[in-house]
């Protein structure tokens, strides 16, 4: 049998922290950059959109390197089970599902591929839940359509739309619902984005990417007492990057990134800024072994204007082993989507948008087998000053709604991760990822909401017609501030958080399949915001049929 395996696996459960490699600077924070703890955002370019009838998705921060960030790319989630409806070549799929507390859906999925340089993607979701304590049911409609061509000379174009429209019931605490003073709160969101990305691969050998995106994002707050704010976040970016050869052993690479983002808030402030990003720098193969890289980045955003060294090294001895070290410095607090529109409702009220730099290091030691199993190592540290955390307030005398309050903290994030992907047979496959961290200020309070230790466990079980998805996620070490009509927020221990999802998928022929999803498998993830109930476990079933 597999011994060594086992053991592995029983060592990494006891360090304990998260399981999806996703992001290089993945520091498994659970709330970062103005993303709410509870975020659900459909509208994830070139990614694939989640099965989201609750708002249980628990984020990890996106800290890709900005040289290299080429699309828009909200912050990672909770790892979803996404392999139902996916379609194949020049197919169209369609699915329906219900399940209990009047939950449905409905997608429409279609691709289809002309030769080699032509693809269209089309994704149509519909999803409705009834809310949980609230007289507001969630809904959501959204379309997604992407399209690609290749060019005999090299030349990639891609290009997509998005369009996402939802209704959520604006959640409360225990107390405030008990109260009736919450129940008829809700949020309406509208989303629309239009991007577009080219590549090319020029004569000389050169390497040229470019692309663009534009966001127009609105938000309607309102409850049963006559309150009502509508936000609206119109956001443009545009970038490229260039990298050529200078000689055998050494690229040359350049980049630029650009964004123009203002916020209108009918009630709040209005915001408004132009943020670049420019960067310069060499790659170069040292040794058949060993490869590194440094350069330097112009960060210009608000106040700041600085000039910050990246550098990154590593080296592979053989092709079981890889060490690698790396260091860079970037901006933060540079998106409104993130700060303002997070599954809860964020005041604009008094609040001045500062710019904050982050500084990241971090080394690895990744071990791959023969068979393709990998176990990897990280430990990392990043300074943020000004990183911008949340409390929650109870405000009864004025709004009569829970909302959230911006605060700016001096972060110091310490810790180290443990990561692995491991297959068994022919049918299973077993990933995980376990960090433990410091999260503090720099004074040693601890950062709001941010765990101690995370553990996310997926498994999959996968043949000709059975497909099961099974994944996990345990939080500790939590604690957040609370406040109760403008008075000062207090700091309050938060309870542990562990919440489990399963997906089956059991294909009856070539056109029919049937699926079961249940998100909260063992009903347990009651809080991930203090004092604030989650709705538990949902069950839904349904039909795929392929056309």
């Amino acid at each position: 049998m597999h011994y060594k395996k086992i053991i592995a696996l029983a060592i990494a459960c006891g360090i304990s922290a998260t399981v999806y490699a996703i992001d290089t600077y993945d520091l498994g924070k659970v709330q970062v950059e103005g993303k709410d703890v509870q975020s659900d955002n459909m509208l994830q370019s070139e990614n694939d959109i989640e099965f989201g009838m609750t708002d249980k998705s628990i984020p990890i921060p996106d800290l890709t390197p900005a040289m290299d960030s080429l699309n828009y790319k909200p912050i990672t989630e909770k790892p979803t089970i996404n392999n139902i409806h996916k379609s194949n070549k020049n197919e169209f799929s369609a699915a329906i599902g219900m399940g209990n507390r009047g939950s449905s859906e409905m997608y429409v999925n279609g691709k289809i591929e002309k030769s080699d340089n032509y693809i269209s993607d089309l994704l149509i979701i519909r999803q409705k839940i009834d809310a949980y304590k609230s007289k507001i049911d969630t809904e959501k409609t959204g379309l997604k359509a992407r399209i690609s061509t290749t060019n005999t000379d090299a030349t990639t174009v891609i290009g997509g739309v998005e369009v996402l429209e939802e209704e959520k019931a604006l959640r409360g605490t225990d107390r405030a619902i008990s109260l009736g003073q919450d129940a008829n709160a809700k949020i309406e969101n509208d989303y629309k984005r239009i991007w577009i990305n080219s590549d090319s691969t020029m004569d000389n050998g050169a390497f040229v990417k470019g692309y663009a995106t534009v966001d127009v994002l609105g938000r309607d707050v309102t409850n049963d007492i006559g309150y009502k704010d509508k936000q609206d976040i119109s956001a443009i970016r545009i970038g490229g990057t260039y990298k050529n050869r200078v000689d055998d052993r050494t690229n040359a690479k350049a980049s630029i990134d650009i964004r123009r983002e203002e916020l209108d808030s009918k009630l709040g402030n209005n915001y408004n800024f132009t943020k670049m990003v420019a960067a310069a720098g060499f790659e170069r193969e040292f040794a058949r072994k060993s490869v590194g890289g440094i350069g330097l980045k112009a960060l210009k955003f608000k106040s700041l204007d600085k000039l910050s060294p990246y550098f990154n090294y590593s080296y592979s001895p053989n092709q079981i082993w890889k060490i690698s070290l790396g260091y860079e410095e970037d901006l933060g607090n540079d998106d409104l989507e993130k700060i303002f529109l997070p599954n809860r409702y964020v005041d604009t009220l008094n609040f001045d948008l500062k710019s904050s730099k982050k500084k990241t290091f971090k080394g690895s030691i990744d071990y791959k087998t023969y068979n393709g199993d990998c176990l990897g190592i990280d430990l990392f540290k990043q300074n943020e000053d000004n990183s911008i955390t949340y409390y929650d307030e109870d405000n009864f005398q004025g709004m009569r709604l829970l909302s959230s309050r911006i605060a700016y903290a001096d972060a110091e994030r310490k810790g180290i991760t443990f990561r692995g992907e491991f297959k068994f047979e022919e049918f299973f496959a077993l990933t995980l990822k376990a960090t433990a961290q410091i999260p503090e200020d720099k004074n040693g309070n601890h950062l709001s909401y941010e765990p101690e230790k995370i553990l996310d466990v997926g498994f999959s079980y996968t043949n000709d017609r059975l497909m099961l998805d099974f994944t996990r996620r345990a939080e500790s070490g939590r604690k957040a501030y609370v406040g109760i009509n403008g008075a000062p927020p207090n700091l309050v221990n938060v309870s542990d958080y562990n919440r489990s999802d399963l997906a089956v998928k059991y294909k009856i022929n070539d056109r029919f399949t049937g699926y079961v999803k249940i998100k909260d498998l063992y009903d347990e993830g009651k809080r991930i915001r203090h004092n604030v109930a989650e709705e538990g476990r949902v069950t839904l079933g349904g039909l795929e049929i392929h056309f």
